[in-house]
């Protein structure tokens, strides 16, 4: 039987059609990808409800001589965790410069965001 849904099926909120498209850089998370983006699915197979991050704008602009010595640096971007409903009506929820950053507000929000905009089976 083939299922209507995308993805990886979230074991926590998996009963809700919460699933994973990509689950971040970390190569042994069961979907890696560039960026967390998670779908949240009607009983219909359509998105609903959309979470990701995305590049923003650059904060600290990088550097590289000509020799690639100690001196250089990568540049720092901005990135946003965004909320997008199924009209496209997209929301920045947070703001973050490491991954680290992004991690802890997905840690401390996450849970909320799913109980708030996923539909009980």
């Amino acid at each position: 039987m083939e299922t209507k849904f995308k993805g990886w099926k979230s074991q926590k909120y998996g009963n809700r059609n919460v699933y994973f498209l990509s689950t971040g850089p970390d190569p042994r998370g069961p979907m890696p990808g560039k960026n967390v983006h998670v779908v949240i699915y009607d009983t219909n197979g359509n998105v609903i409800r959309e979470l990701y991050e995305q590049k923003g704008s650059c904060v600290e602009p990088g550097y590289v001589d000509f020799f690639n010595t100690a001196k250089c640096k990568p540049s720092v971007h901005e990135y946003e965790i965004i909320d997008a409903d199924k009209d496209g009506k997209q929301t920045v929820l947070a703001t973050h410069t490491t991954p680290f950053d992004a991690q802890n507000w997905l840690k401390a929000n996450f849970d909320e965001w799913v109980n708030k905009h996923s539909e009980t089976l």
